[in-house]
């Protein structure tokens, strides 16, 4: 009967502590979300760095300063943000910021998606932005298919129209709409065909594809 009596006794006090929003370990539920957060940034601190260094550098919408004073609202422990801005100062003072591959965008998207799910923070996507994600990926499969006169033309623009060179092209492109990876794939055949100094101009036929290809992107996006 006493161990009865003590084990409701326990029972009776432990609840006013959850229905304030304590726990077991005196943790209140927003604590317990803020843990759950620091869990996933520090799994994916490598490519959240490289994401924030990207925007810093490549895309220039912000600066580090800028960012940092922001970060200052964001819903993370002092340790994981000072171990993420430490890791994108080194980087950036590498000078190692450059696109997220397919694989690491991937994994900074599934990390805000479940920070999003644990915060109750997530929105499903919208008609508008499910029909850009498939509008991209039908890009790709055309970026794909006729990437091999594609890298000719643009060898060809290189090498003998010479109105831009392999880095003013390279700077352009992190603008194109389409995969990281397809875009590496494209830029190592144009320096390719470069290094081999095989820069002749597109045949009728290539030149059709080509014009067929650009043709059936513009319609995707509906762009002129």
């Amino acid at each position: 009967m006493k161990k009865l009596l003590i084990a409701l006794s326990l029972l009776i006090f432990s609840v006013p502590a959850f229905a304030a929003g304590g726990g077991v370990s005196g943790k209140t539920p927003l604590q317990v979300k803020k843990d759950a957060v620091d869990v996933i940034h520090l799994e994916n601190l490598e490519v959240e760095a490289l994401y924030w260094a990207r925007r810093i550098t490549v895309v220039g919408d912000l600066t580090y300063g800028e960012l940092h004073a922001n970060s200052e609202r964001w819903i993370m422990g002092k340790e994981v943000r000072d171990k993420l801005f430490a890791r994108m100062k080194e980087i950036l003072d590498a000078g190692g910021a450059r696109d997220l591959t397919d694989d690491e965008r991937e994994r900074y998207d599934s990390g805000m998606y479940r920070i999003r799910m644990i915060l109750g923070t997530y929105k499903p996507k919208t008609p508008q932005q499910l029909k850009l994600k498939a509008d991209r990926e039908a890009v790709d499969v055309v970026s794909r298919e006729i990437m091999d006169v594609e890298a000719r033309y643009w060898a060809w623009r290189i090498a003998v129209v010479r109105d831009t060179d392999y880095s003013d092209l390279s700077a352009k492109s992190e603008k194109w709409i389409g995969k990281t990876e397809t875009k590496k794939e494209l830029f190592r055949k144009i320096q390719g065909l470069l290094d081999a100094g095989d820069t002749r101009p597109l045949t009728a036929e290539e030149k059709a594809r080509h014009d067929d290809g650009k043709a059936r992107i513009r319609a995707i996006y509906k762009v002129g």
